[in-house]
């Protein structure tokens, strides 16, 4: 994807963060129909059914365009929006290479096998992750793709080991011998995913990267398929028609001209910046059977 200069998409949510309902009307002439907006540009993200889309202004000048807040690293606030784009991303994967057929498989330790830190935790799952991809080459299966979350927390055992378990969706087809191979003792469950009708695997993904009560990382395979990301500049031809979005029957109307093999399913999100005028709206959509 080729940026172009003084795009915001990238930050957009960071600079809009004033929900539009909360506008007082006298901020909305004030601000929102700012003569610094030249027109809107649409952001589609598409993961494989799944389409997110985020409609933002560009700007007349250069000097008129909001700049990138600086990040804190004590700054609470940027904590949370990092781990909310972290979990935009791992949902965006999940979405982009997985469905009905593949498999979640969740392992965990007996106390024999109980791994002393992390490391040691993530190199049991890389070698369980190596026995599957062996399994599947030998049997002329398709590559293995995988994401896994791992969960782990301080042990109140007497030799200072970690509590731990993992998470992998993959696309590994036969469920049995996938729990035969894990090597560590502890349970070990599989089941088919599941679509939800609407939102496809995103409350799985979420799940898996809810706020944990101890630590979590994630990773995936380096063959999985990356969400799309298209940018337009010609979509709307007015600020009249974004406006049009602000009611829920206009954003039903718009939304189908932008996305017709699209169906809504959730209602627009907007969001208002009194400084810089103009909206952000954030919405998603998924591919009609």
């Amino acid at each position: 994807m080729i940026m172009r200069k003084g795009d915001i998409g990238a930050y957009a949510e960071e600079i809009f963060t004033q929900p539009f309902e909360d506008t007082r009307e006298e901020q909305i002439d004030a601000a929102l129909r700012n003569e610094k907006v030249s027109h809107y540009r649409v952001k589609t993200i598409i993961s494989g059914p799944m389409v997110e889309s985020e409609i933002y202004p560009v700007y007349r000048r250069r000097g008129d365009t909001p700049k990138r807040p600086k990040k804190k690293k004590s700054d609470a606030a940027q904590k949370n929006l990092n781990a909310k784009n972290a979990k935009k991303k791992f949902c965006r994967l999940v979405n982009a290479n997985f469905t009905k057929g593949d498999i979640l498989v969740t392992v965990t330790y007996d106390n024999e096998h109980r791994p002393a830190d992390e490391d040691a935790a993530h190199k049991s799952l890389t070698k369980y992750i190596r026995r599957l991809q062996s399994y599947a080459k030998r049997r002329g299966w398709p590559q293995l793709k995988y994401l896994y979350v791992t969960e782990y927390s301080e042990s109140d055992s007497p030799k200072g080991r970690i509590r731990v378990h993992h998470h992998i969706i993959c696309n590994f087809p036969d469920r049995d011998v996938a729990e035969n191979l894990w090597k560590e003792g502890g349970r070990t469950n599989t089941k088919r995913l599941q679509l939800d009708s609407d939102f496809n695997l995103q409350g799985l993904a979420m799940y898996l990267v809810k706020d944990p009560k101890g630590k979590k990382r994630w990773g995936g395979s380096l063959n999985l398929k990356k969400p799309k990301v298209y940018i337009a500049d010609r979509k709307f031809r007015s600020v009249k028609q974004v406006e049009q979005m602000l009611n829920f029957e206009g954003a039903v109307y718009r939304l189908g001209k932008l996305y017709p093999s699209f169906k809504l399913v959730e209602e627009p999100q907007v969001y208002v910046n009194d400084t810089y005028g103009g909206y952000y709206i954030y919405t998603r959509l998924r591919k009609k059977e």
